[in-house]
């Protein structure tokens, strides 16, 4: 604390990487299980879109509840705010579907943040 206030530290894109290795490897053995099991019933295209709205939910719904994925979790960050207050809903939405835009990824290899955050006014920092 400083002068009252709680001073956070924004993470480094490397943990930022090691929250998305660490949530890839919570979300594809699920959606492998799943894609394997809804092929005797389903086509490949609804296969894709009931992945796709998996993918959506794990993000949307864990940043808006507690603020973190089991990427954050685990290297004990959260993500909030500008006012370091919990995410919205707008915001939850925004970063999630901006998660789906391939060129993301490439856009925070050159720049401390991602399209994610900066559309949404959010910040991961350490808990």
């Amino acid at each position: 604390m400083i002068g009252g206030q709680i001073k956070y530290r924004v993470v480094s894109r490397k943990i930022r990487l090691q929250n998305f290795v660490i949530d890839l490897m919570a979300f594809f053995p699920l959606a492998y299980i799943i894609g394997q099991t809804a092929k005797n019933f389903f086509g490949p295209t609804t296969i894709f879109w009931v992945l796709l709205v998996m993918y959506f939910m794990y993000y949307f719904v864990l940043e808006l509840l507690i603020g973190q994925t089991f990427g954050k979790i685990v290297t004990g960050t959260v993500v909030v705010g500008k006012d370091f207050k919990s995410i919205s809903p707008t915001q939850a939405l925004i970063r999630t579907l901006l998660r789906l835009f391939p060129l993301n990824i490439f856009y925070i290899l050159n720049h401390k943040k991602g399209l994610h955050d900066k559309w949404s006014d959010t910040l991961v920092v350490y808990r």
